[in-house]
C-alpha cells in the first residue's frame, strides 16, 4: 500500500501553478515567460546532464523532484501564453505585422507554445518515472537525449518565428522569439550599436540586406525599452510619473517606426531615404537623451 501511494503521488499531475513574476514585474509579459523558460527548463536540463555525463556526481531524489517542479512552472508559463496571446504576451515582432500576416504569426506562436507545453509534460513525466526508479537502476542517457531533443525543438521554432515576414531575413542577435531581456541601458546601447554600423556602410549597396537586418534588430531593441522606466522618471513624484511615461513611450514609438522605415528603405535600395532616416534617428536620440537621460 505504501509503495502504491508513493507511485500515485509521484505520477499525480502537478497542481496548477501561476507563471512566476520577477521582483519588479507588475504583470506577466512574454519577456518574463522567456526568462522563466530559460531558468526552469535549464535547471532540469542540468540535472539530466549530471546524471548522464557525470556519474560521480550524486543526483538526489530532491534534485529530481525539484526538476519536476521547475518543469511544471515552465508549463504554466506556456499555458499563460496560450490563454492570452495578446499585447505584452506576444513577441515584439508582432507589432510590425497586421492583417493576415499577424493572424498567421500569432497562430504559429500559439501552436508552438501548446506543442512546447506538451513536450514539457512528457519531459516532466520522464523525471517522474526516474524518481519512481531505484537509484541503482536509473538510466540517465534517455532523459538526457530527451533534453537535447527539446532544445532542438526550441531552436527550430525560433528559426521559424524569428524570420521577418516581409524580408525573410534571419537575425542572429535577437534572442528567443525576438525578445530582448536586457536593461533599458543595455537595449539602448545594442540598438545604437546597430545604427552606427549601418551609418558606417550606408553607401555600400552590397550591405543593404545585412543593414536591413540590423535595422530590424534595432527596432526590436527599442521596442523592448517601451515598458522600461528611465531613471529620471522613476525619480519623479508618483503623481507625475504616468504623464512622463506617456511622453517617453510616444518617443519610443517614433523611434521604432523610424527603424522599420529604415529597414524598408535599405531593402528597396533607397540610400537617400535611409540616410535621412538615420539623421532623424540621431535627432530623436539626442532629444530623448536630453529629456529622459537614459
Amino acid at each position: 500500500m505504501k509503495l502504491l501511494l508513493y507511485v500515485l503521488l509521484t505520477f499525480a499531475p502537478i497542481a496548477s501553478m501561476a507563471c512566476p513574476l520577477g521582483a519588479k514585474d507588475d504583470h506577466l509579459t512574454i519577456q518574463r515567460v522567456m526568462i522563466n523558460f530559460g531558468k526552469y527548463v535549464g535547471q532540469a536540463d542540468h540535472i539530466a546532464l549530471l546524471g548522464a555525463k557525470y556519474p560521480n556526481e550524486t543526483v538526489t531524489d530532491a534534485d529530481i523532484q525539484d526538476a519536476i517542479t521547475k518543469i511544471g512552472l515552465a508549463m504554466s508559463c506556456a499555458q499563460a501564453v496560450v490563454d492570452n496571446p495578446t499585447g505584452d504576451m506576444l513577441p515584439g515582432k508582432a507589432m510590425f505585422l497586421e492583417g493576415d500576416e499577424l493572424k498567421e504569426y500569432v497562430e504559429d506562436f500559439v501552436y508552438f507554445m501548446a506543442e512546447f507545453k506538451d513536450q514539457l509534460a512528457h519531459y516532466q513525466a520522464s523525471f517522474q518515472a526516474m524518481l519512481a526508479t531505484k537509484a541503482a537502476d536509473r538510466k540517465w542517457d534517455p532523459l538526457y537525449e530527451e533534453s537535447e531533443k527539446l532544445n532542438d525543438f526550441i531552436d527550430h521554432a525560433h528559426r521559424k518565428t524569428s524570420v521577418n515576414a516581409n524580408t525573410k531575413l534571419m537575425s542572429a542577435q535577437v534572442a528567443a522569439f525576438d525578445v530582448q531581456t536586457g536593461s533599458l541601458k543595455q537595449n539602448m546601447k545594442a540598438a545604437e550599436k546597430n545604427l552606427k554600423a549601418i551609418a558606417a556602410s550606408i553607401n555600400d549597396s552590397s550591405k543593404n540586406e545585412a543593414n536591413a537586418a540590423l535595422a530590424y534588430d534595432a527596432a526590436l531593441y527599442f521596442r523592448a525599452t517601451y515598458d522600461q522606466v528611465p531613471e529620471n522618471i522613476s525619480d519623479l513624484p508618483s503623481s507625475q510619473q504616468a504623464a512622463a511615461m506617456q511622453g517617453y513611450q510616444a518617443e519610443i514609438r517614433k523611434v521604432v517606426e523610424a527603424c522599420v522605415n529604415l529597414q524598408k528603405a535599405l531593402l528597396a535600395g533607397d540610400t537617400a531615404t535611409a540616410t535621412q532616416l538615420l539623421k532623424d534617428l540621431s535627432h530623436l536620440k539626442d532629444t530623448g537623451h536630453d529629456e529622459y537621460n537614459h
